[in-house]
């Protein structure tokens, strides 16, 4: 029998702003990484027409940082 696990994340998410040009947003991720990612996902939600830009985008370009 599989059991399923419950344990959590040993570090809990953190806040980022992750920026692209002009374009500012917050994410709640456990590194700079995942904030990226997820950050991508949402400005492509908040601005279809740019989907392309922002997945074509070099992590250069996304300026993540902490919120503290």
């Amino acid at each position: 029998m599989i059991q399923a696990s419950s344990q959590q994340h040993a570090t809990p998410a953190r806040r980022f702003e992750v920026r692209l040009g002009h374009i500012r947003v917050e994410v709640q991720a456990d590194t700079m990484h995942e904030a990226l990612v997820q950050a991508r996902q949402k400005l492509s939600n908040e601005f279809p027409r740019l989907w392309d830009m922002i997945h074509q985008a070099p992590e250069s370009r996304f300026n993540v940082q902490p919120v503290e």
